[in-house]
């Protein structure tokens, strides 16, 4: 991701949250040394991204976001996929997120990826006080 993809990138954010992230959100991202920030395109077009953070040995996903045109046609799998993959050549033992305790379909999509859930973090989303699901993922100390 770069500061060019961030209309496109507004554009699928506010079309696909409630309480979508700011320009300002995303340009801290960019420019967090732990971020790291990438978008998936189909042809000319910007139809996906992942944002998340790695320290030390973690990894912390914290918006995985499909344009909804194109949801359902496994471009989440493949940004998860990526997510881990990358992860794990950069020595990476523990990947985790929260999800919002009302998002099935997220929750879904990770347990597939051997995600299982941890802690409940209570009133977590400010915006609707709904509870947080911490989901984590051991990759153990694989290399490749």
């Amino acid at each position: 991701m770069s500061p060019t993809d961030l209309a496109d990138v507004m554009a699928i954010e506010r079309e696909s949250h409630a309480h979508p992230w700011s320009v300002e959100g995303f340009l801290n991202e960019l420019r967090n040394p732990a971020g790291r920030s990438f978008v998936a395109h189909r042809g000319k077009c910007l139809t996906g991204y992942v944002v998340f953070w790695m320290i030390a040995d973690e990894t912390h996903l914290l918006n995985l976001t499909v344009h909804p045109d194109c949801r359902g046609c496994g471009l989440g799998k493949k940004l998860l996929a990526f997510l881990i993959s990358y992860s794990r050549r950069h020595g990476v033992t523990w990947v985790g997120l929260e999800v919002r305790r009302s998002n099935r379909l997220a929750t879904a999509l990770y347990r597939r990826f051997g995600f299982h859930e941890g802690r409940v973090r209570r009133a977590y989303y400010p915006d609707t006080r709904e509870d947080g699901i911490v989901m984590e993922l051991g990759l153990g100390h694989e290399t490749t």
